[in-house]
């Protein structure tokens, strides 16, 4: 009789912590505290590394054909983006915020098409990030008081004055 208890309790916590993997594993799964860093080099070619300056992430992009790039899926954060052509660095523009499901521009074209440095220009703001026009996501919410029910709700009412 104790053994079939037992046997019943190791049952138990097999199917307990089987249950608690699938749970956390479709958690995982729903996460999307990221953001992207989008932008114009310029020219083709060269490469974009983008730093996360708090936690040291560092990933390269290469600059495609039209001179633009993308980095997407990167977590929410501060960060560095430098332009780099043959190895040197060209460029770079800090303090750049990846928000949550929104991305940020980080252009190096200037009027020439070349990338330029100025000397002494600095800006400091806190405000609104601008509205990221480059992908979108369209959802639909849908509440228990629907509209199909609300009118059925009004017949019945009419119905009984």
């Amino acid at each position: 009789m104790a053994s079939n208890y037992l046997s019943k309790g190791v049952k138990r916590t097999a199917l307990s912590v089987a249950l608690a993997a699938c749970f956390v594993g479709g958690v995982q799964a729903q996460s999307n505290a990221s953001g992207s860093i989008f932008g114009n080099a310029g020219t083709e070619g060269g490469t974009i590394v983008i730093e996360n300056t708090d936690t040291g992430l560092v990933r390269q992009i290469p600059v495609d054909n039209s001179g633009r790039y993308r980095a997407t899926s990167l977590p929410v954060g501060n960060y560095k983006v430098t332009l780099q052509r043959d190895g040197q660095t060209v460029s770079t523009r800090e303090g750049i915020v990846v928000r949550l499901s929104s991305g940020s521009e980080v252009s190096f074209a200037a009027a020439g098409g070349e990338a330029q440095t100025l000397d002494a220009i600095v800006v400091t703001g806190m405000g609104a990030s601008p509205i990221d026009v480059s992908s979108t996501d369209t959802r639909i919410v849908l509440l228990p008081s629907s509209s199909r029910r609300s009118r059925l709700d009004a017949r019945l009412n009419q119905s009984h004055c």
